[in-house]
């Protein structure tokens, strides 16, 4: 049917916190102590989807990326859907993001850590051997994908021997765009990474897309996705912007 209007391409959607299809890397959706009254989490339950809709694409002619949300985890165990949320979160808050201010944002783990890196990769991974056509890394919700954790703020002292924490912006603009850019590098390996990964399960080829803000390089590189640099350095196919709030 999606073919016959004229869809060329479809975006499984595996979430960020909870998964929605049978893992085996990750947590999986089950809407918690309501799933015998959650459709989606029953299907999830029951039947192989993200295998199915892979296999439905083909039959169809449409290819099916699996679309990632990178750092959307649906805040904590008092959110108002914690179900949403892996256990990771949970688990290790020593992960999550870090405001300047040293208080923690339950809501996301930070790409600072290898411990969520891997994480992440694993469930790319995933999602590649299960036979899409492409993957979707999703930057446009929920970023930044590292604040200042204290590997990134401890590393950045000792090379510059400035505190990032203590920077303006606006009064700083050279400096703090060094910090971002500093920041960002971490993402950027993370993309390196999962290129190489894929190259060694066959899948080398397997485009790479990514869904960013519409509102330019450098805000982007402040939430640590270094566009400019993926782009020379081949580590996308695809960039997608978006302005306003959006899936």
């Amino acid at each position: 049917s999606h073919a016959a209007v004229g869809f060329d391409r479809l975006y499984y959607i595996g979430n960020t916190g909870t998964l929605f299809y049978q893992t085996k890397v990750a947590d999986r959706y089950t809407a918690g102590d309501e799933i015998e009254k959650n459709n989606s989490a029953l299907m999830i339950k029951r039947f192989p989807v993200l295998r199915d809709a892979v296999a439905a694409g083909r039959q169809a002619g449409i290819p099916v990326f699996g679309w990632y949300r990178m750092n959307n985890e649906f805040g904590s165990k008092s959110s108002y859907h914690p179900a949403l949320c892996s256990q990771l979160l949970f688990d290790r808050p020593d992960l999550q993001c870090v405001f300047r201010n040293g208080r923690r944002d339950a809501s996301k783990l930070s790409y600072a850590f290898g411990e969520v890196r891997r994480y992440r990769l694993e469930i790319m991974k995933e999602m590649a051997a299960f036979g899409v056509d492409g993957l979707m890394l999703g930057f446009r919700r929920h970023p930044p994908m590292m604040r200042y954790e204290k590997p990134l703020v401890d590393a950045y002292r000792a090379k510059h021997a400035v505190d990032p924490r203590q920077l303006d912006k606006r009064k700083q603009p050279d400096e703090s765009r060094r910090w971002f850019q500093f920041r960002a590098a971490v993402m950027t390996e993370f993309v390196r990474e999962l290129k190489r990964e894929l190259d060694a399960m066959g899948k080398g080829d397997l485009p790479i897309a990514v869904r960013v803000r519409a509102q330019g390089f450098e805000q982007n590189m402040e939430e640590g996705v270094d566009l400019r640099t993926w782009v020379e350095e081949g580590l996308v196919d695809e960039i997608h912007a978006f302005a306003g709030y959006t899936l």
